[in-house]
């Protein structure tokens, strides 16, 4: 606290020199006090009259213990009295030397004007000129550029000071006098601190005690408050030129951080706007803080004049009167994570000299804002002006406006109307402003065309990014694609950061889940996770009805997003829907969109669907993919999932509705035929194709012949019509029929890899069309679904259950017969259709195992049959049942066991049922269930050794009969027949040759016909290694079935063939056993070892049995 006792108003002064002058003078009143005098303000009255003011410094030390007496006299204490005297002895030195200063070079304008020092009671009195009662503790200028300019002045002064050889010592607000006038002036005053630069340099003949050093805490750098007197210099002002600065900008002298060489200043706190300012104002303050100070005395600026010619050009910057572009403030944004590599490569891009134009595109929400703006607040130090505007319908509407870019000097309603465009006068004042500069322009949302303006703004110096989900149009433009982010980190941060929370470890999978199911889409995974949040719902939950009823129906609830900078709460579908607003697309487009939004995210190839859809060009398509509607890869166009999900939404016409039945209806014509191809009857085929066969050349001259054709052709074409009224009139049979019958002179065999590629492609279709309810209470879908099921490959299980969920109920335990037959009613054998998904879902059963799931089945089969009370019917459950038996026995015909005996009974009443059902309801277009029910019967009597050769003979000779009058070449009852002609010559006549012949025909006929590896292993593969063990030809059967593991190892990560191999392995050790070829074994063992450290899931590696081991290891030794 201070206790010193100022003189009082109105107190007369008699000041006296050592030369007898005087000067009376009145104190006024107290206006400042430093460490070492009292300052006041004092009057005298001159010889006219009038009043003129001083400043009056008296002596009075803070620290030193003086007393004042009733007379105003000082008297230190008897301890202090000599270090009072001395204090006082240079007091007056420093008069001298502050008065040579004042009248060197030009600091008397920049100096308060000491006039004299006089001695009174007991102490010393510097008189000065009046001057101004401010000083920068009280002013504050009234913007930045005049606070930079005034510190400016102060480091001038302090520049011509340090010329005339002395050090300040002492900056600080409190000593920094501000006088009016036509601009502003500074004058500095307290000179107590002013150290001559040369009793620095001889500070080794000095001790502490000669040189005085006083500072000003929070203006002093750390070698002037240490007293460190080598270390003073021009530096040493600097730092407390530098804190002056801080103090006015900010409220607050510099704290240690702040002095910290990476020190990063929030400049958005200082006490003065500076949204006006140039863009390189704050750069230029940072740089200029780091140098003035720095801790180290060698870090900072070693001259004022280094000081001056900053804060000369940070003055240029903060004056508003330069003309100047504002950069546009960019808000960081609040959550970002990863894009590290495409940060990487926008540099490179910008970087390239040849170019100024950059396309950075990528589908809405894919966060091609976020990344800019991340991008730009990243690297801001690179540029010097950054702007950031969106799209407002034209380039000259959006330059134009001077809220999108702003000039100080230029001003759209204060432009006379003289006929030139502002467009044209503020693109000049742009390029004239940016020249030489590095400066960058994002335009967000562009969606115009190469016109001249655009052509106009690419001659600027500009660096422009163009943001847009099209492709650039114009050839001097580069491109970056913005894709999904792939770091699976990142989006893991991403949805945490909006969750609110961390994933649990058994939250985990639903988390992936939900990732598939957005492909990496930033905003709608924020969405996601904002919505589990505020509807409290689980990940899990939240990843099953994402799958269900996709993302924008998880929960009723509003979320908060952020678009453009600006916050806003809707729900996650009204959100998608304004990200992918369709109005500016054709009708004809809309279309396209709807039904490719049917598609998977495997997609389709552009021109198959061209095909389908009947387009005369793909240009509708083309410029989808171009706008970013939909993305192309090779010749295969697909949607995204976001995408898909806003195009679901959108409300089904009666357009889409007809476009999607034209879609879907290729998909079930060219499935059905294809998948019937092979089993076409024969007979019906040439009664067709027989109408219009032409005549031997013998006979084409003769009138005759040439009278009936023409009379046939009249026919035909009576007929033609008559078939095209019917086939319209059959709706979707008619157009099977109608394909069927242009089609019905090609006899080739089916092709398998078309049709796999069919099923796949209607499969992704099903599932899509599972969220359409318009489409999935079509005839036609429900159709597909059927015909998809019944030709889908058994290995995909998965897709068979959850479809045959939907048409058998619980687990195919019942069936609500009456909607699924009216539904497929047009089918011309809806019974057969339904008993075969028993049939189908029965046989997946069989490959588990499952024998509780079969007899289940086989009664829910039964209920079915005995509902539709049809031969057909009645015949395929009979064929369910002996294969039932047949599982049940496992190869045990020949047997005397009662057991095994009755099951073998039940098998052969079995068969014998479903021959008497496929005879009565065989017909032209059936499966030729009976030709293969007499060969399996045929199978059974030779196996089980109950039938005579005559009898198996006879029952073989009348299958063959049916097979070559009913069926093609292809007929996959034909791979039955030589199957069981092979088990006759190995089994009845053990002919090898023979048998070979059978085997080698079948295994042709299966590459032609069987579509999957794993129905040529159970059809062909294995019976024929059966067939050769039999025969004893145990060579042959080991390389059939390691064939088949083979086949296997292709596909060791599905279920199917897991089973399958473990079958396979375990027949051919069994085999192999039996042949007696252990090292064989041993090898084969490895081998599968080797094989199953491949293979992650446990459940699908083959598993040896110990006693097969134990066998093999005794042999071997």
């Amino acid at each position: 606290m201070d206790h010193r006792i100022a003189l009082k108003s109105n107190t007369p002064l008699r000041l006296c020199n050592d030369r007898g002058e005087a000067i009376h003078c009145v104190i006024e009143s107290e206006i400042g006090r430093g460490g070492s005098c009292i300052v006041y303000e004092a009057a005298r009255i001159t010889d006219t009259g009038d009043k003129t003011l001083y400043r009056v410094k008296e002596f009075y030390p803070y620290k030193l213990n003086i007393s004042r007496d009733e007379n105003n006299g000082l008297t230190p204490s008897a301890n202090d009295a000599e270090v009072f005297a001395q204090k006082q002895e240079q007091l007056r030195s420093d008069f001298s030397r502050t008065n040579q200063l004042f009248y060197s070079d030009t600091n008397y304008s920049s100096m308060a004007n000491q006039l004299d020092v006089f001695r009174q009671n007991g102490t010393s009195y510097v008189l000065s000129a009046y001057s101004s009662k401010k000083t920068l503790a009280t002013y504050k200028p009234e913007s930045l550029k005049e606070c930079i300019t005034l510190v400016k002045k102060v480091a001038y002064v302090l520049g011509n000071i340090h010329k005339q050889g002395y050090l300040y010592l002492d900056t600080k607000p409190d000593n920094v006098l501000v006088v009016d006038g036509y601009q502003k002036q500074i004058q500095l005053f307290d000179f107590d601190s002013l150290l001559s630069i040369q009793e620095v340099r001889k500070t080794s003949k000095l001790s502490c005690s000669d040189v005085r050093l006083s500072y000003s805490k929070g203006f002093a750098p750390i070698e002037l408050q240490t007293s460190k007197i080598k270390r003073l210099g021009a530096h040493t002002d600097v730092y407390s030129v530098g804190a002056l600065l801080f103090y006015l900008l900010f409220g607050y002298t510099p704290t240690a951080p702040d002095c910290e060489t990476d020190a990063v200043f929030d400049f958005t706190k200082i006490q003065y706007d500076y949204r006006k300012c140039d863009d390189r104002l704050f750069g230029s303050l940072s740089d200029f803080f780091h140098n003035a100070l720095a801790v180290y005395y060698a870090d900072r600026y070693q001259s004022m004049q280094e000081v001056s010619e900053q804060l000369q050009e940070i003055e240029k910057y903060a004056d508003l009167v330069i003309p100047r572009i504002y950069s546009t403030q960019i808000a960081k944004p609040k959550i970002f994570y990863g894009r590290e590599r495409e940060f990487g490569e926008l540099d490179r891009l910008l970087a390239n000299p040849d170019y100024n134009c950059l396309f950075l595109t990528g589908m809405g929400g894919i966060g091609k804002s976020a990344f800019i703006r991340e991008y730009l607040t990243r690297r801001r130090g690179k540029f010097d002006t950054v702007l950031y505007v969106h799209y407002k319908g034209s380039i000259e509407a959006t330059i134009s406006n001077d809220s999108n870019i702003e000039i100080n000097t230029l001003r759209q309603d204060e432009e006379p109307k003289n006929g030139t465009r502002y467009f044209d006068k503020k693109l000049r004042k742009i390029r004239e402003l940016v020249r030489g500069t590095s400066s960058v322009l994002v335009i967000d949302d562009f969606t115009g065309e190469f016109d001249d303006d655009l052509m106009e703004l690419l001659k600027t110096e500009l660096k422009i990014i163009l943001l847009s989900r099209k492709a650039p149009f114009y050839q001097s433009c580069q491109e970056m694609k913005l894709s999904a982010v792939s770091d699976l980190n990142a989006l893991r941060c991403i949805f945490e950061d909006n969750l609110g929370r961390s994933i649990e470890d058994n939250e985990q999978d639903g988390f992936e889940q939900i990732l598939k199911r957005v492909e990496g889409h930033t905003l709608v995974l924020e969405l996601i996770a904002k919505q589990i949040a505020n509807s409290h719902i689980t990940i899990s939950s939240a990843a099953s009805l994402t799958d269900e009823h996709g993302f924008s129906a998880i929960a009723p609830e509003k979320v908060d997003y952020e678009k453009d900078s600006k916050q806003t709460s809707d729900t996650i579908g009204n959100i998608i829907d304004a990200l992918f607003e369709a109005n500016m697309l054709s009708a004809e487009k809309k279309v396209l969109m709807k039904v490719s939004s049917l598609l998977s995210d495997d997609g389709i190839d552009i021109n198959y669907f061209q095909q389908i859809m009947q387009l005369v060009s793909k240009d509708d398509l083309n410029e989808l993919i171009k706008d970013g509607w939909l993305t192309i890869s090779g010749d295969t166009f697909s949607m995204h999932n976001v995408i898909r999900e806003a195009v679901h939404r959108w409300e089904w016409t009666p357009e889409y509705i007809n476009a999607a039945e034209q879609f879907l209806t290729y998909f079930y014509v060219e499935i059905y035929l294809e998948s019937t191809k092979n089993n076409y009857p024969k007979k019906l085929r040439k009664y067709i194709t027989a109408a219009d066969a032409e005549l031997p050349p013998e006979l084409k001259d003769k009138w005759i012949f040439q009278k009936l054709i023409a009379y046939r052709d009249r026919s035909m074409k009576k007929n033609d019509k008559w078939r095209e009224k019917k086939f319209n009139e059959q709706g979707l049979v008619g157009k099977v029929y109608r394909e069927r019958y242009a089609r019905i002179k090609d006899e080739s065999p089916a092709d398998i890899e078309k049709l796999t590629k069919l099923l796949f492609q209607a499969e992704s279709i099903i599932k899509q069309c599972r969220r359409e309810k318009v489409i999935c209470d079509t005839n036609l879908f429900i159709n597909l679904q059927l015909t998809v099921l019944l030709n889908m490959p058994q290995y995909r299980e998965d897709f068979i259950f959850s479809e045959t969920s939907h048409l058998l109920a619980d687990n195919a335990k019942a069936i609500d017969f009456s909607d699924y037959t009216n539904c497929i009613r047009d089918i011309r054998q809806d019974a057969v259709v339904i008993m075969q998904i028993y049939e189908l879902v029965f046989s997946i059963y069989a490959a588990h195992g499952d024998n509780k799931a079969m007899k289940d089945c086989l009664e829910s089969a039964d209920k079915a049959a005995r509902h539709f009370r049809k031969q057909e019917a009645y015949a395929i459950y009979y064929n369910m049942v002996s294969d039932y038996y047949d599982i049940l026995l496992d190869g045990s015909y020949d047997t005397e066991d009662p057991d095994e005996e009755f099951l073998l009974n039940k098998m052969l009443y079995a068969i014998e049922k479903t021959l008497h059902y496929s005879k009565r309801g065989l017909s032209h277009d059936g499966n030729h269930l009976y030709a293969k029910n007499i060969l399996a019967k045929a199978t059974i009597l030779m196996r089980s050794g109950r039938g005579t050769e005559k009898e198996i003979n006879d029952l073989i000779d009348t299958a063959k009969k049916i097979i070559i009058e009913n069926t093609s070449q292809y007929a996959d009852v034909r791979l039955q027949y030589y199957l069981v002609c092979a088990w006759y010559f190995a089994l009845v006549h053990d002919s090898a040759k023979s048998t070979d012949v059978f085997v080698k025909d079948a295994r042709e006929l299966s590459d032609i016909i069987i579509p999957t590896d794993l129905q040529k292993i159970e059809d062909v593969i294995i019976p024929c290694a059966n067939i050769f063990f039999e025969l004893g030809c145990h060579d042959r059967a080991m390389s059939l079935l390691y064939e088949g593991t083979r086949l296997c190892a292709k596909h060791v990560n599905t279920d199917s063939y897991a089973r399958i191999r473990q079958e396979l392995c375990d027949h051919l050790l069994e085999v192999g056993i039996e042949a007696q070829q252990f090292d064989l074994c041993r090898k084969t063992i490895e081998r599968i070892e080797a094989e199953n450290k491949e293979i992650v899931d446990p459940k699908n590696r083959v598993v040896i049995p110990t006693k097969v081991r134990s066998i093999i290891s005794d042999k071997t030794t």
